[in-house]
């Protein structure tokens, strides 16, 4: 029997999205399936989809859902839509009007099967269809930048936040915690918050957002001795940058929006044997993952201090979550339901 063809459709290498849902996961299974990377950014090539028995795309294409749907049955390809968070973008998100979530609902409607990453998201998507299956992120743990090693910055132990634009609101959660635990005499001698994920952006409005983000991890001093802004890296290197940390933090805005995402950021940290602070989020709890939970800026700041007063509890609590993470979320055990999924299209 022929293995099914899969063209998968990836229109950014340097995402994240297209890195952790599409790239990295079908990587591994190169030898289950016949798999062909492409960007259908500049149309349907007729040569591809003669060849192909399926689809993968995330979220949607720039063109209408009725074009690609014309497309995709004049060769008999189905189509995978894979969502990794909710088209329902609040007032005050960084991508609010995103031309492309115009079509993000109507490429649910006409996908023969929708991957979704949580419970929360498959709800949402059995609005618009009833094929959903659930195939979580998971990540290839011990290998190449996802490997434990973890250097520090000169000696210091760092309360790391990974993040990019769209987590301002998240972050403005740790702002009050982090402006009291900077007045602290233990945490100026040995401990830093480190910001990841800054980049060159020639919108004023991208760096004005990216020095208010820096302003709360450094309380409102540019010099701050105490705060570290790691600029941003490719996805295939990203992972060594986080590894500069000790202490993850995922802070995260109680709402329908971040109830849709996935457990990523905890995974990351949890490669590099990082214990994660977290808000609790429904998203971040659904797998019991050995976090601390802060709700409140309270919990913030007995939170840092928990780690600040014995740093013993970094490295205990941190191998804890290293060894939840593998045996919930390796890449083998994610990408057996993702080839058992695609072959069920096809009974």
């Amino acid at each position: 029997m022929s293995k099914i063809k899969v063209l998968a459709h990836v229109s950014n290498p340097n995402s994240g999205v297209y890195f952790h849902r599409i790239v990295n996961p079908l990587n591994y299974i190169l030898g289950e399936f016949d798999i062909k990377f492409i960007d259908l950014h500049n149309g349907m090539p007729l040569s591809d989809l003669e060849w192909a028995d399926v689809l993968i795309i995330s979220r949607a294409l720039d063109n209408e859902a009725s074009v690609t749907k014309e497309w995709l049955d004049r060769y008999n390809v189905k189509l995978i839509v894979d969502i990794d968070d909710s088209p329902i973008i609040p007032d005050n998100h960084h991508y609010k009007g995103n031309i492309f979530t115009g079509y993000y609902i109507d490429y649910l409607k006409i996908a023969d099967l929708i991957w979704v990453t949580n419970n929360t998201l498959k709800e949402f998507s059995l609005q618009y269809n009833n094929k959903v299956d659930i195939i979580p992120n998971g990540l290839p743990f011990g290998y190449d930048q996802f490997s434990e090693f973890n250097p520090k910055f000169n000696g210091k132990v760092g309360f790391m936040y990974s993040a990019n634009l769209v987590h301002y609101n998240d972050a403005e959660l740790l702002k009050g915690a982090i402006k009291s635990v900077n007045k602290q005499p233990l945490f100026q001698n040995r401990f830093t918050f480190s910001l990841l994920g800054r980049f060159k952006s020639k919108a004023h409005i991208d760096n004005k957002l990216w020095d208010k983000m820096e302003d709360i991890f450094n309380s409102g001093k540019r010099n701050n001795p105490n705060f570290i802004s790691i600029p941003l890296k490719g996805v295939s290197e990203y992972m060594y940058s986080v590894g500069l940390g000790s202490i993850g933090v995922a802070p995260l805005v109680d709402n329908t929006f971040n109830k849709c995402k996935s457990n990523l950021k905890i995974l990351e940290y949890a490669s590099k044997k990082m214990p994660c602070i977290i808000s609790g989020v429904s998203s971040q709890i659904t797998d019991n993952p050995p976090c601390i939970v802060a709700k409140n800026t309270k919990d913030w700041i007995d939170a840092f201090m928990y780690y600040m007063q014995d740093e013993s509890r970094i490295v205990e609590d941190g191998e804890a979550l290293n060894r939840w993470a593998k045996n919930n979320f390796d890449i083998k055990q994610t990408n057996y339901k993702r080839v058992n999924s695609i072959n069920n299209l096809f009974i």
